[in-house]
């Protein structure tokens, strides 16, 4: 199944910025995708840099089993979180790198179909520090500067997304990048059959024909000596198996993602950037497992928003 963590992991790989001073780029300039995606940012920090960073998740699951000689199980669960914050450098290394971080949290509000509004994390602080082992710790202050012992879960989880420094993507999940440079104003396929692989597990067989994978980039500039773009992803697997079951889709089946890019293409993060993506996957199933028969009918909706101010210096 699809969980909320594949939003996160391709999060980290992508994320987009707004231009300025645009120039053309090089006649012979090419975007060596492979390459920005596993490079670590060369954008060095310094004690009082400032960003503000806001966005929108949702996630939305409805499962339906039925099996013989079982009562039918009916799962459904949401979950959706808001959140604006203005985090503040405190301390770097030697080599300009961030090493601890204030994060005064303006907004946040979590909201799940299990219970009220959670608003626990809302006019905290969240401190980030690197340890002398290089593993990044995380602890929440009130106003007073005290610390807060108990959190919810969903703050917790929360939490977890959170880092100083960009954080390397899924590589599993680089089969959506091009496979070699590519020019301004271009479009690449993507492998259907080895994307869904990726994502759902080796066993996982598609429809090729009656799937659609692509990218396309465009609105290539400079900025400040910096190429900048503008990328878009569209797809729609038609899978013929069905993940985490032995059985075939009756109706439905197809899996859904729409990605909007736009920002360094050199992986130099020192503007603005935004991200938005969308996913949706659903259908019905005949599947067998022990010996036994039944049906699955699922609806899986994920969405993020997500957008970061110009550094402030």
């Amino acid at each position: 199944m699809v969980r909320g963590a594949l939003i996160s992991s391709l999060v980290l790989v992508l994320s987009l910025s707004a231009a300025r001073g645009q120039e053309k780029p090089p006649a012979d300039w090419k975007w060596d995708a492979k390459k920005w995606s596993t490079a670590k940012p060369t954008e060095v920090a310094k004690k009082g840099d400032k960003r503000t960073r806001e966005g929108h998740e949702s996630d939305v699951k409805q499962q339906k089993v039925t099996e013989e000689g079982n009562e039918a199980k009916d799962e459904k669960s949401s979950y959706e979180v808001s959140f604006k914050y203005v985090q503040e450098i405190l301390a770097v290394d030697d080599a300009g790198k961030p090493t601890k971080a204030k994060l005064a949290i303006e907004r946040w509000v979590s909201q799940s179909s299990e219970g009220a509004a959670d608003k626990s994390l809302e006019g905290k602080f969240v401190i980030l520090e690197k340890n002398a082992d290089g593993d990044l710790e995380k602890t929440v202050q009130d106003a007073d500067g005290k610390g807060v012992a108990e959190l919810s879960s969903p703050a917790r989880q929360w939490l977890t997304t959170l880092w100083l420094e960009r954080a390397p993507g899924d590589r599993k999940l680089d089969v959506l990048l091009p496979e070699k440079p590519l020019a301004p104003e271009s479009e690449w396929s993507i492998d259907a059959q080895k994307l869904a692989a990726a994502m759902f597990g080796p066993k996982t067989k598609v429809d090729e024909k009656a799937s659609k994978a692509a990218g396309k980039l465009t609105g290539v500039h400079m900025e400040s000596g910096v190429a900048h773009g503008k990328m878009s992803i569209e797809l729609d697997i038609k899978l013929t198996t069905v993940p985490g079951a032995s059985g075939k889709w009756t109706e439905g089946g197809t899996f859904a993602m729409t990605i909007a890019y736009e920002g360094s293409l050199e992986n130099k993060f020192d503007g603005a950037h935004a991200m938005k993506m969308t996913v949706d996957f659903g259908g019905k199933a005949e599947i067998e497992a022990g010996g036994k028969k039944g049906t699955l009918d699922m609806k899986i909706q994920q969405a993020k928003d997500e957008k970061q101010g110009r550094l402030e210096r």
